[in-house]
């Protein structure tokens, strides 16, 4: 096949138009790790230790304390998290910048645990209160 994710781009543009379709800005198509478990009980950037049971994204730019709303474009699957930390901070291949680093527990419920980095879309839902 000469464009072997033709099938996941096309997906992922329909996905994006019909997010914006529904009234939805900010949406943001990128990357996303995970923590791996030397990073538990690490201090974040928010003042929080980090248990492996948290819920919560690094993001570089965001406030601490923004929620965002992050899909798992391979399956659907989406969860709100709150930005607690900075990150992430890993070099990467060009096409495959990372915005963001989720918790253990996020990435479990996204269902990219054994992939490890996940093509993802994010918009903020609410700024930090």
């Amino acid at each position: 096949m000469k464009y072997p994710h033709a099938g996941l781009l096309l997906a992922v543009l329909i996905f994006a138009a019909s997010l914006l379709a529904n009234g939805e800005s900010g949406l943001h198509i990128t990357h996303a790790s995970w923590y791996g478990p030397r990073f538990f009980g690490h201090i974040m950037k928010c003042g929080k230790r980090y248990a492996p049971d948290a819920v919560f994204t690094a993001h570089r730019t965001y406030p601490i304390g923004t929620k965002l709303k992050v899909t798992n474009l391979r399956n659907q699957r989406s969860i709100v998290v709150t930005v607690e930390d900075r990150g992430p901070f890993v070099q990467t291949q060009p096409g495959e910048e990372r915005d963001l680093d989720l918790s253990y527990a996020a990435a479990q419920q996204l269902d990219m645990i054994s992939e490890g980095v996940a093509l993802v879309s994010y918009s903020e839902i609410s700024p930090p209160s």
